[in-house]
């Protein structure tokens, strides 16, 4: 399944919880405070279970792999044991069939053999070679008796040789017939295990991957659900956070205002510049200003030295700014060392003003 699914299935699971508890009026500052502990501990449960969800996640998916990896190996070595078998029952049938011919040819030259050493046994038990050359009229009638006698012997031993030749040659045919037949034997045994394999990776497979699937998309349809009730929660917070223990605040000249782009968590306090920047954009991490650089590093965001539009900028302590530090959002940049930024309580508490900046003399970092 693709890593991406998973971390959405994560999200989905993760969001649930931030559901468990209702939004709480905002008419004390005790009460907010409460609101904003609860949140925290819902925030560091949620890491936990992004952590956990994301361990199992890579372990599912590494599993997936494995098991294909395995039935791609299984899938190859099938083949090429059918391709041996192939080879082997060629050999064999080419062995049998040089068996067949050998056989045939073996019996002919015996039956010949045979008719030669019997009529070879006649002419002389009878006296027919005596008679023959007795009978002979001339020198030259003796010698074409003898030639022929001797024709008839050589052939005799050409069989014989070749009887026996054609003898040996069967010994090895048979031979090389039974371990190609061996061969064979194994390699059925073979393709037979291997298709056994095959089946149950496949099987182990598929059963995982429908696994997988089957949580996605139940997180999936449980993701929209929670998504559609933590986007009218949102409206609440939104709501209750503008018009609550500090009121509506005042934004100065083109500064954004708070939640320009629409409803964010936001469980900072009331008009300060952390609550401000958290309005604009998505901040899963806590702790005051001076503390987001290395918070939000820690959680995996990418951060550095260079201004970008969209960017959180985190001033350090002192040198006009809180001792605990300041954030603020840049709207644009002008250079590598000037940038306009967005901010809240740099002027007083729940005031959003626009300023530009000319160097980086005070900046740890910007979070991407």
């Amino acid at each position: 399944m693709p890593r991406r699914l998973l971390l959405i299935c994560s999200f989905a699971a993760s969001l649930a919880l931030l559901l468990v508890s209702p939004p709480s009026s905002r008419a004390s500052a005790d009460q907010y405070s409460k609101r904003i502990a609860a949140l925290q501990s819902q925030a560091l449960s949620l890491e936990t279970q992004l952590t956990s969800l994301n361990q199992q996640g890579s372990y599912a998916v590494s599993q997936a792999a494995a098991l294909q990896q395995q039935l791609d190996a299984t899938t190859t070595a099938l083949a090429t044991a059918q391709i041996q078998l192939d080879a082997a029952n060629q050999r064999l049938a080419t062995v049998t069939t040089q068996l067949t011919t050998t056989q045939t040819t073996l019996e002919q030259d015996r039956a010949e053999l045979a008719s030669l050493v019997d009529g070879m046994y006649r002419m002389q038990g009878q006296g027919t070679v005596v008679t023959a050359l007795i009978d002979s009229k001339s020198f030259i009638d003796a010698v074409d008796v003898v030639t022929t006698l001797g024709q008839v012997s050589g052939h005799m031993r050409t069989l014989v040789s070749s009887v026996h030749a054609k003898e040996q040659q069967l010994v090895s045919l048979r031979a090389a017939r039974l371990a190609d037949f061996t061969t064979a034997t194994q390699l059925v045994g073979s393709l037979q295990t291997l298709s056994s394999q095959q089946q149950y990776e496949r099987t182990a497979y598929q059963a995982l991957d429908s696994s997988l699937n089957g949580q996605a998309t139940t997180l999936l349809a449980q993701l929209q659900t929670v998504q559609t009730q933590l986007d009218n929660l949102l409206i609440l917070d939104a709501a209750q956070q503008s018009g609550g223990s500090g009121g509506n605040p005042t934004v100065q000249g083109t500064a954004l205002p708070p939640f320009a782009f629409g409803p964010r968590v936001d469980y900072f306090p009331w008009g300060q510049c952390t609550w401000y920047v958290a309005s604009l954009r998505t901040v899963t991490w806590d702790g005051d200003a001076g503390a987001w650089a290395a918070n939000a590093a820690a959680q995996g965001m990418q951060e550095g030295l260079a201004p970008r539009a969209g960017a959180i900028v985190v001033f350090g302590p002192g040198n006009g700014y809180s001792d605990i530090g300041h954030v603020a959002y840049v709207v644009s940049v002008q250079s590598p060392t000037a940038f306009t930024l967005d901010e809240a309580n740099y002027v007083g508490l729940g005031i959003v003003d626009q300023r530009a900046v000319t160097n980086l003399k005070d900046v740890e970092a910007f979070i991407y």
